[in-house]
């Protein structure tokens, strides 16, 4: 595919991107906590963890059942931290570290959570969220982290759709060896589409 041809799918993907950086500065305004300046950066990680979960829906899913499981993760390892503190001091989080991650870590012998990569992107993301922004709570970082991961989760479905229906188009307009429409089904199918 010459130069010309292929632009226009970084083409398309940067108008995807224009569009998350209109939305995340309207949902800065009626995202919790007040005055935080958005979200965007929580979505371009998880447009990113599309590709390497599989680059389809199922894969998609369970990125984002993970995404959701860091977020509990977080807020266990935060409690265990806040509930010893008054008694072992500096050694609360630490711990809560430790007996969070033999829990959380165990999952991954169900196939559900054996995708480990987003549990840790929203575990850690909770924890800087918490830690340095004013206002944090427990309900309005999860609901960002949850709404911005899903965004750039479909993002990323949306990514592998065109991509594939654009390449696939072009390789049969001009007759590339097992390009034909019908050889683009398969990989629509595996999209989700």
């Amino acid at each position: 595919m010459p130069f010309h041809k292929f632009l226009l799918i970084p083409t398309f993907i940067g108008i995807l991107a224009f569009g998350v950086g209109l939305l995340d500065q309207n949902l800065a305004k009626v995202l919790m906590p007040t005055g935080n300046l958005g979200f965007a950066f929580i979505t371009f990680q998880a447009w990113a963890v599309y590709f390497f979960a599989g680059c389809n829906v199922k894969g998609g899913a369970k990125a984002y059942v993970n995404y959701l499981t860091g977020i509990v993760a977080a807020i266990t390892i935060i409690l265990i931290a806040q509930s010893t503190g008054p008694s072992i001091g500096i050694f609360a989080m630490p711990l809560g570290l430790c007996v969070g991650c033999i829990i959380f870590l165990s999952l991954e012998r169900i196939s559900l959570f054996n995708l480990m990569p987003p549990m840790f992107i929203s575990a850690g993301m909770f924890f800087g969220l918490m830690t340095y922004m004013p206002g944090a709570s427990f309900l309005n970082v999860g609901m960002a982290i949850a709404i911005y991961a899903l965004l750039g989760l479909v993002l990323g479905w949306i990514t592998i759709v065109f991509r594939t229906w654009y390449e696939g188009r072009y390789a049969a307009e001009h007759g590339l060896s097992g390009s034909a429409p019908e050889d683009v089904r398969p990989a629509l199918a595996d999209a989700g589409v």
